[in-house]
C-alpha cells in the first residue's frame, strides 16, 4: 500500500504572486470592497487597509 505524506506547512508563494495581489489600499478601487467598507465604517467597524483606532488604543495600554 502506497501512503502519501502531507507537509506540516505550506510553502510560502511566490514572491511574483505575492507582487500581483493588490494591497488593502488598492481594494479601495474595487466596487465591492469600497461599498463594503462604507457599510462597515458608518457601523463603527475596522476596515481593512484602514488605521484602526479601536486597535491603537488597545495596544497603546500597559499591561495589567
Amino acid at each position: 500500500m502506497e501512503t502519501t505524506r502531507i507537509p506540516r506547512q505550506l510553502p510560502p508563494p511566490p514572491a511574483e504572486a505575492a507582487r500581483n495581489r493588490p494591497s488593502p489600499a488598492g481594494w479601495l478601487d474595487t466596487p465591492l470592497f469600497a461599498s463594503l467598507a462604507e457599510q462597515w465604517r458608518a457601523i463603527g467597524r475596522a476596515v481593512p487597509g484602514q488605521p484602526d483606532t479601536e486597535w491603537n488604543d488597545l495596544t497603546r495600554r500597559p499591561p495589567t
